[in-house]
């Protein structure tokens, strides 16, 4: 043997390492199959070396035919292989021609392995002495059944339509296209000396396999390149989806079932447990949760039960109570699914904290509470306001009757001034179930202290000493009365609330005369006249955390069904609505003190003079009086009477159509209740007028102010009269109105 064959022997081994080196690369992942491709190739050229090897040394004819025979075999297969390759590493997908291409190049392998000499068959060996010494021997053949000729056209097709795939890669890789050009050219040139020995039948030796071996380094540094960018690509889309891990808004965790402990989580989770990113990957979910669950069930049962489910069925949702390390309980949403792994049993949890979406849902049930409270005491408000309109009527009668120096005349006020503080007490129930429309009044702020003071010392306790500190004069205020007497009871029952062991309270009024403006509680306060209303107490006193909150509708820091978290929300509510400023001072240990600022109005521009008690109210006009309610009706009915006026009485609408259609009378003017039933005073106010323009009407009702907003009449607030009032209050709003041009 000489230099030729010792070089095919080395080229066979280097080709032998790339096919099992190639192989083993594919192994790893089992995705890539042009590794694969690639790695058959190799393995093919290598065996076409080795039978060539065997060609050129064959000492006799079954040798050398046999060797002649399996070159054609393997030879043939290794071009297919060669086509698939190149349109992998280019890109390019593999059409008609080349599949048609591989099916006649499989063919032709086929028909060789099972005997076809395509090649002829060897009568003879002659040897060729080169020129360095080396000896190879050339075989001698009888014409072949089939002619070799087709077969080598077919071949060079194959490495004709190499050369084009290699063209159309130019614009997406030059470098490879040049490459592949290049190689392709050399290849054809390389299958001259086969063509010249197997086609012409010259006695030219098989010295090698050029068209094969020249692709085997050009297609490794392109598979290599290629397999780069595959990794770069890799790389970039595992960094993408580990960040979309990392940024989502749940914590991510991955379990391996066989370990028994997670082995991948994002920083969301580290975040929502607490423990350290290294701790975390050694626990498992019942070691991050409480021992039971909510529904009475043991952590480590439930958790068996979901994760059995989530191997079976793929997915598992449900609800879940997890613990973080500083011992919170944690409520969460956890969606599992199996991860697809050949080794391993992989469960992947998606976990959401639902606490701020529970906290929501129990405000709205707070909220749907407290609206049920307030259609209640809407209600109970219409019935006890027509209660006291009686009351107060009749107290007005026996006071008009009984001369100024009866003594009975101290007790029928004492009786008034019960049923006045009842309809207050009315007004403040309406207005803590936030059922009241806010009615400003100029008042003067001292007086709603002393009215709501006597209710406070009974509602703080004898243990807290409430004391009551009003500058001379107080200051007047536009605000609504008992909304601003709710305020205080608001204020008063946080600072009791802060007082389980006793203490001090104390209210006291202060006028402010601003120079400037100043800020307070992030709003800036305008220079002016204000006063200031300040509720202070000895109590525990808030943190920095709490005081940042306190104003926030259902935040509080009492226990489950100890507070609705409202109270303060109204005081800010209502403050604001007023044109005011609410500021607090506190500390933990050191009590709070909240200072309520409101604008003060001149006296000359304040309280519009009220309408005297001793009015002339009288009259002869004619007064069609619609009532539902009996007993104020006829109280009603017989207060206008005393005054002079003609009464005509109607239980509810449809009487008083068929009254006024059946005597026709004249009517003056129409006072009727809004809220009755089958037809609203609205809608009767409405049908009279189509039928006497100019109709005047006063509207009266019990109910609070939204369901007068919902019956169409709180436009009409110049004639109406809320419930309850005097009969000379009344008789002077009808006086009015038919006064009016």
């Amino acid at each position: 043997m000489g230099p030729i064959v010792y070089t095919n022997i080395v080229i066979e081994g280097m080709l032998a390492f790339a096919a099992l080196h190639y192989f083993l690369l594919w192994w790893r992942s089992r995705r890539e199959r042009v590794l694969l491709i690639f790695s058959i190739f190799a393995a093919l050229v290598t065996v076409v070396i080795a039978v060539t090897v065997s060609l050129v040394t064959a000492d006799s004819i079954e040798g050398a035919q046999r060797a002649l025979n399996l070159r054609t075999t393997f030879g043939t297969l290794a071009y297919p292989l060669l086509l698939w390759l190149v349109c992998e590493i280019a890109s390019v997908r593999a059409g008609r021609l080349v599949k048609g291409l591989t099916v006649a190049i499989l063919v032709v392998a086929i028909m060789s392995a099972f005997g076809v000499r395509f090649n002829g068959t060897v009568t003879g060996l002659d040897d060729i002495r080169l020129p360095w010494g080396e000896v190879l021997s050339v075989v001698v053949r009888d014409a072949s059944v089939f002619s070799t000729g087709p077969v080598y056209i077919l071949l060079l097709l194959v490495q004709g339509l190499a050369l084009q795939i290699g063209w159309r890669a130019w614009r997406r890789d030059r470098l490879a296209s040049m490459l592949i050009v290049l190689t392709g050219v050399v290849t054809v040139l390389g299958t001259i000396p086969p063509v010249l020995a197997d086609v012409w039948r010259l006695p030219v030796p098989y010295i090698g396999i050029l068209q094969f071996v020249v692709w085997i380094p050009v297609l490794s540094i392109l598979l290599s390149r290629e397999h780069a960018r595959r990794d770069e690509r890799l790389a970039a889309t595992q960094y993408r989806y580990r960040t979309l891990i990392e940024t989502a808004p749940e914590a991510i965790v991955v379990m391996d079932l066989g370990l028994g402990h997670f082995i991948e989580h994002n920083q969301k989770a580290v975040d929502m447990f607490g423990w350290p990113a290294e701790e975390l990957a050694t626990k498992s979910p019942v070691d991050i949760s409480p021992e039971f669950q909510a529904d009475g069930r043991r952590s480590i049962d439930a958790a068996a039960t979901y994760l059995r489910q989530a191997i079976v069925d793929g997915t598992a949702f449900f609800d879940w109570t997890h613990r973080s390390r500083d011992g919170r309980d944690i409520p969460c949403e956890i969606r599992l699914a199996r991860l697809p792994d050949p080794s391993r049993i992989l469960v992947r949890g998606s976990i959401t904290d639902i606490s701020d979406r529970l906290q929501l849902e129990a405000q709205l049930r707070q909220a749907q509470k407290m609206e049920a409270i307030g259609q209640l005491a809407g209600g109970v408000a219409h019935d006890f306001n027509n209660l006291l309109t009686v009351i107060a009527g009749y107290c007005g009668i026996l006071l008009d009757r009984l001369p100024p120096d009866d003594p009975l005349r101290s007790d029928v006020r004492a009786i008034a001034d019960a049923g006045h503080r009842a309809a207050s007490l009315t007004q403040r129930l309406l207005a803590f179930s936030r059922r009241a429309v806010l009615t400003p009044k100029v008042i003067d702020i001292n007086s709603v202290v002393r009215e709501t003071e006597h209710i406070l010392r009974r509602l703080i306790g004898e243990d807290i000493l409430l004391s009551v500190a009003l500058l001379p004069g107080g200051g007047l205020v536009k605000v609504d009365p008992g909304h601003l007497g709710q305020v205080l009871i608001n204020l008063a029952v946080n600072a009791r609330d802060a007082l389980p062991g006793g203490g001090g309270l104390t209210i006291r009024t202060e006028q402010v005369d601003l120079s400037a403006p100043v800020s307070i509680s992030g709003q800036t306060m305008p220079a002016g006249r204000y006063v200031r209303l300040v509720v202070s107490d000895t109590g525990h006193g808030m943190s920095p955390d709490v005081k940042g909150r306190i104003f926030e509708p259902f935040f509080t820091t009492k226990g489950v069904g100890k507070g609705t978290g409202l109270g303060l929300a109204v005081v800010h509510g209502f403050v604001k609505q007023s044109g005011g400023y609410i500021e607090v001072d506190s500390e933990e240990g050191k009590g709070a003190t909240f200072s309520i600022s409101l604008p003060i109005i001149d006296e000359a521009s304040g309280v519009a003079p009220a309408t005297p008690a001793d009015v002339n109210a009288r009259g002869a006009e004619t007064i069609l009086l619609v009532e539902d309610e009996e007993a104020v009706r006829h109280l009603l009915a017989r207060g206008l009477r005393n005054y002079g006026f003609t009464v005509m009485t109607a239980s509810d609408g449809a009487e008083a159509l068929r009254l006024v259609h059946d005597r026709t009378p004249h009517i003056d003017l129409l006072a009727t209740d809004v809220v009755m039933p089958n037809m609203s005073g609205r809608d009767l106010a409405d049908r009279l007028r189509q039928e006497r323009a100019g109709l005047k009407v006063l509207f009266m009702s019990g109910y609070t102010d939204d369901t007068l907003l919902r019956h169409g009449v709180y436009e009409a607030r110049e004639a109406f009269l809320q419930k309850p009032f005097a009969l000379q209050a009344f008789a002077a709003k009808v006086r009015e109105i038919l006064d009016q041009e």
